[in-house]
């Protein structure tokens, strides 16, 4: 375990009202044990001040996210992440009609200049929409999911008892979850369609590691 913090959360809002840090990096047992005590006061404080019914209080380690005490497990998006992908994207992107453009004796540079341009204002599109209104912050408890968008952190409770279905899917090492809310699945060879009210949740600006407790801790609300 590297560091722990503390986390008061306000249930109405979703927004942390207050954060407390511990770290135990490189520090000796001894100490690490001094600051364990501390933690445990700020805990009790906490409780005490902070009534259940209004506020979640948060106990995390900070190197993996999974939250000890509360059963909630909660990752945070990286823009820069968001970038790379999009980039990688890009560059694949331009190979890819390079080639399908030569292959079928159809290449010209104007065609070729005009595919690249679509390619880039669809990554930029992509990245903007989600500085809006992307997913920021993700939580798992055992009661639902939680999830903040925007630069604001809007929470968006989905219940376990709304989750209808959950769908995982993986392309070269891209992966996909779109949780059902009511909504319907469809599946036929080689592909699978949604209709009605649903959530899409991509690993394009999580953790790799992360993402992947994430998709065994929904498993349980699978119908």
């Amino acid at each position: 375990m590297n560091n722990i913090h503390l986390e008061v959360k306000d249930l109405t809002t979703g927004e942390i009202v207050k954060r407390v840090d511990f770290d135990l990096t490189a520090m000796s047992s001894l100490f690490k044990n001094d600051i364990q005590k501390t933690k445990d006061a700020y805990l009790e404080e906490m409780k005490k001040k902070y009534p259940p019914y209004k506020y979640q209080i948060i106990e995390a380690i900070s190197d993996d996210q999974v939250i000890e005490g509360s059963g909630i497990f909660r990752m945070e998006a990286s823009a820069k992440s968001l970038q790379i992908v999009n980039c990688f994207a890009v560059f694949f992107g331009v190979i890819l009609v390079f080639l399908l453009l030569f292959f079928r004796h159809i290449y010209t540079f104007g065609l070729f200049v005009f595919a690249i341009c679509v390619i880039l204002i669809y990554m930029i599109g992509d990245y903007l929409v989600w500085k809006k209104k992307g997913i920021r912050v993700i939580e798992v408890d055992t009661q639902g999911i939680n999830l903040y968008r925007g630069p604001q952190k809007r929470l968006e409770r989905i219940e376990a008892s709304q989750i209808t279905d959950i769908n995982f899917f993986k392309k070269v090492n891209r992966r996909i979850v779109t949780i059902l809310t009511g909504g319907q699945m469809y599946r036929a060879p080689g592909v699978t369609l949604f209709k009605g009210s649903r959530v899409r949740i991509a690993d394009d600006s999580f953790n790799d590691k992360q993402f992947s407790i994430f998709i065994e801790l929904i498993k349980q609300f699978r119908k």
